[in-house]
């Protein structure tokens, strides 16, 4: 489109001049090129399957004819986008089933009052989600490495919304048993900083690693005093308290839902489209693209990507197969 581009370090591509209003011009620009009619504010409330393609009944009254129908509606995360699950609705009259919903990439909240006094404090640290009812001895059902920010409610930040992926999992299964395990990140592995006698002193040891407000949160509920020297800890008291730092426990009972979402998982199965060219196997002619589908990626890009490349595939099948009629 003739938008200068410029790559980051992540191997990202921006515009160069890092304004997100020239990339909808440049799209606006070909679409009118194209002689594209756009017709806004306009919801569609019924699709029907015709001779010879689809009828599209307008909450205005109007009706439409088109051969061809790509579906592209969203889900149901940040709802102010109007993104509500309507398209939903359409794709299951037409014969399709839909994997339940449920929030991804979003804030989550714990069950713990005393971590919410640690709101606003960021540090790196590793998430491990595991199966609450089977305890920590669980194998890991997911790991994550990263930036962690404690909320007024919970937790947010990448590695805690990478993890919300699996407790929105979890809510399909019948409800949230997802229980979070934080190992935080120091120079050395914990149990050798426990044994060192250079710095004696619990609370300057643990402020050396860890912002001061974790640290001494961490004592408190290990039921230490953090002048406490090392050296004088029975080996129960290491034990309880490497375990405050390598498994720290963080119950989590809900999250912040659609509202502060940033992707929905559930929605109409892949195993319902044709994976070429994103056509509908249970209504020919008409195709799905985004988040309606049943894709849910990482944080980092991937459902941005998700929702380009699907587009793509699907406007262009349809092209296709109207020049092939």
């Amino acid at each position: 489109l003739g938008l200068p581009l410029v790559q980051e370090a992540s191997g990202k591509l921006f515009p160069a001049s890092n304004r997100a209003k020239d990339v909808v011009d440049a799209l606006l620009a070909a679409v009118a090129a194209a002689g594209v009619q756009l017709q806004g504010s306009a919801r569609v409330t019924v699709l029907h399957r015709v001779s010879h393609g689809y009828r599209l009944q307008m909450a205005t009254g109007a009706d439409h004819h088109a051969t061809r129908v790509i579906l592209a509606p969203g889900g149901m995360s940040l709802p102010k986008t109007g993104s509500d699950g309507g398209g939903w609705a359409l794709a299951r009259r037409l014969g399709h089933t839909l994997v339940p919903d449920a929030p991804a990439l979003v804030p989550l909240w714990t069950a713990t009052p005393a971590l919410h006094d640690l709101a606003g404090l960021s540090l790196p640290a590793t998430l491990v989600a595991r199966d609450a009812a089977a305890g920590a001895a669980a194998a890991a059902l997911l790991q994550e490495k990263g930036d962690l920010l404690f909320t007024h409610r919970g937790l947010s930040g990448p590695a805690a919304l990478n993890v919300s992926r699996v407790f929105a999992q979890q809510q399909r299964r019948g409800g949230p048993s997802l229980l979070l395990y934080a190992r935080w990140a120091s120079a050395q592995p914990w149990a050798t900083l426990l044994l060192q006698r250079a710095n004696p002193r619990l609370g300057s040891l643990l402020r050396q690693q860890l912002p001061r407000r974790l640290a001494d949160h961490l004592l408190t509920a290990a039921n230490l005093d953090q002048e406490r020297p090392l050296a004088t800890l029975t080996r129960p008291q290491r034990q309880a308290l490497l375990a405050m730092l390598d498994a720290y426990p963080l119950p989590i009972v809900g999250d912040d839902g659609y509202r502060s979402a940033e992707v929905t998982t559930g929605g109409v199965p892949l195993a319902e489209v044709v994976t070429k060219t994103l056509e509908s196997r249970c209504a020919p002619g008409l195709h799905l693209a985004g988040e309606v589908l049943d894709v849910t990626g990482r944080l980092g890009g991937y459902n941005f990507l998700w929702a380009w490349v699907s587009g793509r595939i699907a406007g262009e099948a349809a092209a296709r197969s109207l020049v092939a009629e």
